[in-house]
Parts: C-alpha cells; structure tokens; sequence
C-alpha cells in the first residue's frame, strides 16, 4: 500500500510539473508571437493589411492560449482523479497529508454539504473551517464517521466538482481576458479608421 500511495505522489508531481512545463512554453510563445505582430504591425499599415496582420497574430495567439488552457485543464483531471485512491490509502495508513489538501481545496457546494452533514452555518464553515476543525466538529458531534470517510463520501456525491478551481479560473479568465481585448483593439481601430479591415 505504501508503494501505491508513493507512485501515486510521484505521478502527480509528474504531471503537475508537466502542467508547469506547458505554461512556462506556452506564455513565452505567445508573449513572442504578440510581440513579433505589434512590431511588424507598421509596415503591413502601410501596405493596407495592417488590420488582417493584427487578426492573424491575435488568431495565433488565441490558438497557443486556448492550447495550454486545454492541457492543463486535462493533466489536472488525471490529477484530480487521483484523489479518492489517495484518501483510501489514507484511511488504511493513518495518514491525512492528503486529506487536509483536499479539504483546504473543496468546492463551495461540497463544503455546504458537509456543512449540513454536521449543522453547522455554511458561510461559517466555508469561511472559517480548517481541516483540524472539521475534524473537532464530526467529534463533538459524536459521528460515526471519520473525517476521511466523509470526504470520500462527498467525492462519491461530486466527484471532480468535489474541488473548487484551484487557480485555473482566474488563468483562464485572464487568457480570455486578453483575447477579447485585442479583438476589440482592432474593432475600435477600424471603427475610429485607424485601418480597415
């Protein structure tokens, strides 16, 4: 079990540096490909297709970000589908490394269940419970059951939406964020005869 539980570790911080990996690749790229445009931007103006070379720069940006966003959306589920095996060995080993992280990184509606699972104020407990006073509560209120079982019970109930976002949402709106920007860059420039597109 031991072994298991190790291999497990190992495999996740594979991926996870592989997920870093991608990110350390992917930004640079993009932060050259926009740079590339933006400097050659001038002398396609000045032929009249200084617009369309603006769109073909933020349409090969777009590709490179949505890319990572894609992967590291997709390691972290091999990631996270780790999570129940872990907490098993866990249970059987005495351990509760993972099950702290796992309860530190909850979804907002798993946090509520257990919340109610243990009457206590939701806001509360989302706010304020940390995995040692999760642990307190299921004493105080003589359960039955350990604080693993509950969490793989709520993984059992949510499984991947057990987690919350663990900084993808933010990276993600962010890429967004860029990509909407530069695409209304080139609209209120052809809209103010900036160029045409």
């Amino acid at each position: 079990m031991a072994d298991e539980y190790e291999e497990i570790q190992r495999l996740r911080e594979l991926w996870t540096r592989s997920m870093i990996t991608w990110g350390q690749i992917s930004i640079p790229l993009g932060a050259g490909i926009s740079a590339l445009f933006i400097s050659q931007f001038p002398i396609f103006k000045k032929l009249g297709w200084g617009a369309q070379f603006l769109l073909i720069g933020v349409g090969l940006f777009s590709i490179i970000m949505i890319h990572w966003r894609l992967i590291a959306h997709r390691i972290d589920n091999q990631i996270v589908n780790f999570y129940p095996r872990m907490l098993e060995l866990e249970k059987e080993n005495g351990f509760e490394a993972h099950a702290t992280y796992y309860f530190e990184n909850l979804s907002e509606r798993a946090k509520n269940y257990l919340a109610h699972r243990l009457g206590i104020d939701c806001k509360k407990f989302r706010k304020n419970y940390k995995f040692r006073d999760f642990k307190k509560a299921i004493h105080e209120k003589k359960l039955r059951e350990k604080p693993i079982d509950l969490l793989l019970k709520v993984w059992d109930d949510y499984h991947k939406d057990s987690v919350g976002t663990r900084g993808h949402k933010m990276q993600d709106f962010t890429v967004g964020l860029i990509i909407v920007s530069s695409l209304v860059g080139i609209l209120v420039g052809h809209i103010m005869g900036f160029f045409k597109i």
